[in-house]
């Protein structure tokens, strides 16, 4: 009897182990998921040739250094005959609406500046449309590095192709064109920001010649 029950401790005393070395395996993933700083993905425009197709897209939101993001898209232009792209901090309108509602009531001012628990974020990110061959080398690409703010929540390109160039060349046989987005927070790849003269970071106070809201509508 004491051999047996000698023999059932010590199994459940391996199941134990064994179960212990699971949860901290899948604690240990679930911790690394959450912590994700880096983050490559693609955002599919169908249709890209209709001409009653949205001239503003967005792409669905994903998680980078524990913010929302999405990539905003004029697949007609904005307000040039250019394919404009840009990374947006996709919390960033719940926040001004927020903001808005708080204040506008008080100040009669519709652009109130964003508050709550929005806070601003730097972040390396390289948007390339792809070429329907598949030849990385014929892939459009362009990148930037910067810190997003109240004055500036997206960040990219007004120009970063000629819609006529899209057209010809960047157009897949299902009619869609394809836009990847590497995103990272990571301080080992996004470069700390410079202290230009005046001593006022672009990010935070600066920016002063971009409005995010009148070049993009938000």
């Amino acid at each position: 009897d004491e051999r047996e029950r000698g023999e059932g401790s010590e199994e459940e005393s391996i199941a134990r182990r064994r179960l212990s070395h699971a949860f901290n395996r899948l604690s240990s993933e679930t911790s690394l998921k959450k912590k994700k700083k880096n983050l490559s993905l693609q955002f599919v425009v169908h249709d890209v040739l209709n001409p009653a197709l949205d001239t503003k897209l967005y792409s669905d939101t994903f998680t980078v250094g524990g913010h929302p993001w999405n990539i905003l898209c004029y697949p007609r232009g904005n307000k040039q005959e250019n394919l404009a792209l840009y990374v947006n901090a996709a919390d960033a309108a719940d926040a001004a609406a927020a903001a808005a509602s708080s204040q506008a009531a008080d100040s009669g001012d519709d652009a109130a500046p964003l508050v709550g628990d929005w806070a601003p974020r730097r972040a390396w990110f390289k948007l390339s449309l792809l070429h329907p061959s598949g030849d990385e080398a014929r892939h459009s690409s362009k990148e930037a590095t910067h810190s997003f703010a109240p004055a500036a929540v997206d960040w990219g390109f007004t120009s970063f192709l000629p819609l006529a160039d899209v057209r010809a060349e960047f157009v897949h046989a299902d009619g869609s064109v394809v836009v990847r987005c590497e995103l990272s927070t990571d301080p080992s790849v996004v470069p700390p920001e410079a202290l230009p003269p005046g001593g006022v970071l672009g990010g935070y106070l600066g920016n002063q010649h971009y409005d995010c809201r009148r070049e993009t509508g938000r």
